[in-house]
């Protein structure tokens, strides 16, 4: 009895031990999400206790009780906040931070009207910029404009007035000369010289290394020159090494240099913990430094949340679909944001024409930088690839030198001629995946016997790495995980039976899916395919840590296979 009695009990531990490690401490819990909670429980006392009446009359008392009123207290509308509740929201709301002007800096800056404008708050929108501009300029490479000022001064001839004294004390002027500077004022002034040069050099080059790790246009030299009253910025480059005013370089130079400066050094200061909100950022930018500017929002974005606006595909990343969000004029002229992409689809059209065109553009990217094509069928299988690159890139187990590029073709058809655009501009024909289902078996075969005829290899079915089936991209996927997310999103609407509970770990799940929809009256909206993937995207974090050692083997075959 005691050994059976510590087999129920060890059983029941490790059950509860598992539950357990399933719930993030930091992660917000829907209803839906404490159901499936409770649910789990339900269902292992279904399959393991069901007759034993102590265990279940124990779990009823000790946690089924009180896990049904957290579910209750998600429907109970009569929940009071107290005065010193709303302070205390008030108190924790964020500041927001809105920038659409920049300030350009001039490449010749008169010291004495700089100083000034610090302290000035009567300045017009564009000088106030400017002021800002530079303020953070000289705070970035520690210099004061003062002290360059004042470092600056000349020993100057002196003009001496004679005069006379009476007994009354009146002073009456008899005559002037001018004195040269004495040899320890000009000594003095050379020194301030030189110690002032020594301050703008260190300064320049402290400016040209942290600014090199974020524009990859050009390497390019910044030299500070003080002359008098007189602060200027020259530039030059690798292609280019004569020095070349700040302002006779590009307007997208110019515009970074700017931004540079002001978020680097306010991101860590005034804007701490502050949610910025950027409007059209980059726009003078070149397409390729766009690209780069996402790398430095994502640098950004580890001291504030970042919010921008985007007409420009550039700035668009194809890395994090899951945070891009539709804006567009709704019906009644309100302004509507929405992550569903397709929401509205005649309103919104122009709205999502970067996304669709990012999605596309990395087309472009394989033609302008030398990256790797990969053709796959869809969006949800671009998305999936690219965690699985992600992860692999993580692990330090990315061998190739190039960057994978994962081409969405909109589908089978879209395949051949997207290769027929890829094959124009470089004669190597791009690798392929293809889905194990009927469509994909029958295109494989097509390249098989035209484009691909002797390089079959290319051409690579999702089975190849799974075994024979009809499966696809998400097969490749941790299934459990993929199966929970699917199974949230339809828990309990017309069924009692739950998806993750049911399926079959041993078939392709996308079939699945589609059958318990279509059994259970779902209607699967058109892109749920893709919905899945973002939100799988927005959990991989977390998810990637649970998968088992087969599915990570998978993937760092698939990424040998396609850099070989």
């Amino acid at each position: 009895m005691q050994l059976l009695f510590e087999t129920f009990r060890d059983k029941i531990n490790s059950f509860i031990e598992s539950e357990k490690s399933k719930i993030v401490s930091d992660k917000n819990y829907s209803q839906s999400d404490i159901i499936q909670i409770k649910n789990s429980f339900e269902q292992f006392l279904e399959t393991n206790y069901k007759r034993k009446v102590n265990i279940n009359a124990f779990f009823t008392d000790n946690f089924f009780k009180e896990v049904k009123k957290v579910i209750k207290a998600f429907d109970d509308n009569g929940i009071k906040i107290t005065t010193e509740c709303i302070d205390i929201i008030k108190d924790n709301l964020p500041t927001f931070v809105y920038y659409s002007d920049y300030g350009n800096l001039d490449s010749e800056i008169y010291l004495p009207h700089v100083i000034d404008n610090f302290n000035r708050t009567d300045l017009g929108e564009k000088e106030r910029a400017k002021a800002r501009s530079l303020k953070v300029l000289f705070e970035f490479v520690k210099l004061s404009p003062e002290q360059i000022l004042e470092l600056g001064k000349e020993a100057l001839p002196i003009r001496v007035i004679e005069h006379t004294t009476d007994h009354y004390g009146r002073k009456t002027k008899t005559g002037e000369h001018i004195e040269e500077a004495k040899d320890k004022d000009i000594e003095e002034e050379s020194r301030n010289k030189k110690e002032r040069g020594i301050l703008l050099q260190s300064a320049s080059t402290t400016l040209t290394q942290d600014f090199a790790s974020w524009w990859k246009q050009g390497k390019y030299i910044f030299d500070f020159q003080a002359d008098g009253n007189h602060f200027r910025i020259w530039v030059s480059d690798d292609k280019r090494p004569e020095r070349i005013e700040l302002e006779g370089r590009s307007k997208g130079l110019q515009w970074f240099f700017s931004f540079f400066l002001v978020f680097l050094v306010e991101s860590k200061d005034s804007h701490s913990n502050c949610i910025l909100l950027l409007d059209e950022p980059g726009i003078s930018l070149h397409p390729v430094a766009q690209m780069d500017l996402i790398a430095f929002f994502n640098s950004l974005a580890n001291e504030n949340q970042l919010i921008y606006t985007t007409h420009s595909p550039f700035l668009v990343s194809t890395n994090n679909l899951s945070g891009v969000h539709a804006m567009y004029i709704g019906d009644n002229g309100e302004s509507v944001v929405s992550s569903d992409l397709r929401a509205n689809k005649k309103i919104s059209e122009k709205s999502i024409y970067p996304i669709h065109a990012a999605i596309g553009i990395t087309v472009s990217d394989t033609l302008l930088i030398g990256c790797q094509p990969v053709l796959v069928e869809g969006v949800s299988d671009q998305i999936y690839l690219q965690q699985i690159k992600k992860y692999v890139l993580a692990e330090g187990k990315y061998k190739n030198d190039k960057e994978v590029v994962f081409i969405p073709t909109g589908g089978v058809k879209g395949m051949s001629p997207v290769v027929k655009i890829l094959l124009g501009r470089e004669d190597n024909l791009p690798y392929v995946i293809m889905d194990s289902d009927k469509p994909g078996k029958d295109k494989i075969k097509q390249l098989h016997n035209g484009l691909y005829a002797e390089e079959k290899e290319k051409v690579i079915p999702v089975s190849e790495f799974i075994g024979e089936g009809e499966f696809e991209i998400e097969d490749l996927m941790p299934l459990d995980e993929l199966a929970r997310i699917f199974a949230k999103q339809y828990r309990r609407v017309n069924s009692e039976d739950e998806f993750d509970y049911l399926y079959d770990k041993n078939a392709p799940i996308v079939n699945q899916m589609e059958a318990f929809a279509k059994n259970n009256g779902y209607t699967l909206t058109e892109g749920w395919k893709v919905d899945l993937a973002k939100e799988f995207q927005r959990n991989f974090e977390r998810i990637v840590t649970r998968c088992g050692d087969d599915v990570k083997e998978r993937w760092l075959k698939l990424i040998e296979k396609v850099t070989s």
